[in-house]
């Protein structure tokens, strides 16, 4: 039984590809690929990179037994999981020492990681964008500071703590010297063609390749775009909210009204933030 793990990067498309092995979960498993549900209604695994991270060894345990035995049920021999939070593991490597542990401990034969990366400064201000909604005030000097320091921005909330990874080549060969399995890099290019996720699966039906060739047709691809990511002002007056811990979520008048102005000043001194964070993240990054 071989266990492949879509472990993001975050902002490459992952929601849109959660769907797509959602969608066609029943096509894939004809081709003895098991994608699955763990959380009903949920098309993504972050149960098990939640669990995984908190420590919670028993309820990871409890979910890798889950998938290898429903797999078995559906007569498939892999199992895909996704969900970009596993990115932490790029940055402590331990974490994948600990889940490879586990399924291996289930009665996984093999685990492959797979990852897609993005250009760091597009990565930057996509991940800016989408931490607003989050409720947690981030600071875009100090985090391309840190970003540029570090190689990684690391980002706390009440109930998670991100790892983000920018210096990817680094991270990944690391990762790779330390872990049992194997490791895949692409590129979030190279991620959508021909189509989303084809390289992907190309990866998980290696051995029968003919299989996936058979099946790529039949994949039934959403429309639209998932998950994307909010314009210039409507970022920082998250942000304005999030500084004053008020949801932004369905705000009243007054709230609006009060915190426009804020928002409006916000988001003219982030453009210039942005302007002076750009020439460093393309030198720091260059290949």
């Amino acid at each position: 039984m071989q266990l492949f793990v879509h472990a993001g990067l975050h902002k490459t498309a992952t929601t849109a590809f959660q769907v797509l092995c959602h969608r066609n979960a029943q096509l894939l498993a004809e081709g003895g690929v098991l994608y699955t549900e763990l959380t009903p209604g949920v098309p993504a695994h972050h149960c098990l990179p939640l669990a995984l991270i908190g420590r919670d060894h028993d309820t990871l345990a409890q979910k890798l037994a889950e998938l290898r035995e429903s797999a078995q049920v559906a007569g498939c021999d892999r199992v895909l999981v996704s969900a970009e939070d596993f990115e932490n593991a790029l940055v402590e490597t331990h974490l994948a020492g600990d889940f490879e542990n586990l399924a291996y401990a289930a009665g996984f034969q093999s685990v492959d990681w797979l990852f897609v990366h993005r250009d760091p400064w597009r990565y930057f201000n996509s991940l800016y964008a989408e931490l607003s909604k989050h409720g947690i005030p981030v600071s875009i000097r100090s985090a391309g500071k840190q970003v540029l320091r570090f190689g990684t921005l690391s980002v706390a909330s009440a109930r998670f703590q991100w790892k983000f990874v920018f210096d990817f080549a680094r991270h990944f060969s690391h990762f790779r010297a330390n872990i049992r399995g194997n490791a895949h890099g692409l590129t979030y290019q190279a991620f959508c063609q021909p189509r989303l996720g084809d390289p992907v699966f190309q990866i998980v039906f290696r051995d029968t390749p003919e299989t996936w060739r058979a099946l790529a047709p039949r994949m039934a691809h959403p429309t639209g775009k998932r998950n994307a990511s909010l314009g210039g002002f409507r970022v920082e007056f998250n942000y304005v909210a999030n500084f004053f811990m008020i949801s932004n979520k369905a705000p009243s008048l007054l709230f609006l009204w009060a915190f426009v102005p804020l928002a409006l000043m916000r988001w003219l001194i982030v453009a210039i933030l942005r302007r002076r964070l750009a020439r460093p993240f393309r030198d720091r990054f260059s290949d």
